[in-house]
């Protein structure tokens, strides 16, 4: 599929793809580890023990592999209130197009 980055709906598409996500994660992985970031730094070394240190937990916490889904979206949870639920509530039936701007 090809994009039209010409039009703010198609650069938008762009930029949200994981193509687009990867390389400028990559950009800002590269500048973080040459010590050209000022909100991000690196330690390679650590790199090891996060990952065994995040297995462990993600086994203790899930034994049976159900690791619950996760997005964006369940921000909207936070503190067990169902923000996304009382804001649908409140727009009633309305089309995907205004839901999506409210």
């Amino acid at each position: 599929m090809i994009t039209d980055t010409h039009t703010p709906a198609g650069a938008a598409r762009a930029l949200r793809s994981t193509t687009a996500v990867r390389e400028r994660s990559q950009q800002l992985l590269v500048r973080a580890r040459a010590g050209e970031s000022d909100s991000f730094s690196v330690n390679d070394g650590a790199l090891a023990l996060a990952a065994s240190t995040v297995a462990e937990l993600t086994r203790a916490r899930f034994p049976d592999g159900g690791i619950p889904y996760h997005s964006r979206w369940r921000h909207f949870e936070a503190g067990g209130v169902d923000r996304a639920g009382q804001l649908d509530a409140l727009l009633g039936p309305v089309d995907a197009a205004a839901r999506a701007r409210a």
